[in-house]
């Protein structure tokens, strides 16, 4: 099986999982809670192309999943899109039937995941 290793940075020391409990902790993720309340977790899947508030956190974490269970919006085979009317109905489908979602804004490749994973490994970054 195919595995997809995503990317998560975040100021908390984390010692086993990444949690979407604490989802909206912070003010970055603000928009995405007005979107949508449903519990989500974002990771990014390029290094190279990250948004460059993130350069200065203090912790990045790596997970690695079964890329089968994600959903590409960006190719969006299933035409989920245009299947519902709002952001809150897509997520709560995509939530029920995969573990996450992948999507780009511009040069972003971006995952979202709908559920906590324990991640494979943890860097201190250096200030």
């Amino acid at each position: 099986m195919e595995k997809l290793k995503l990317y998560h940075y975040s100021n908390k020391d984390i010692k086993s999982k990444i949690s979407i409990d604490n989802f909206n902790d912070n003010t970055y993720t603000f928009n995405d809670y007005k979107a949508s309340k449903i519990k989500r977790v974002f990771y990014y899947t390029d290094l190279k192309n990250i948004e460059h508030t993130f350069r200065y956190y203090n912790y990045l974490y790596t997970v690695e999943v079964n890329k089968n269970k994600i959903y590409d919006l960006s190719l969006d085979n299933k035409k989920l899109k245009t299947r519902f009317n709002t952001i809150n109905d897509l997520l709560q489908y995509l939530k029920n039937h995969y573990l996450g979602a992948y999507y780009s804004i511009g040069d972003l490749k971006i995952t979202v995941l709908f559920k906590s994973v324990k991640f494979k490994s943890k860097i201190k970054k250096v200030t």
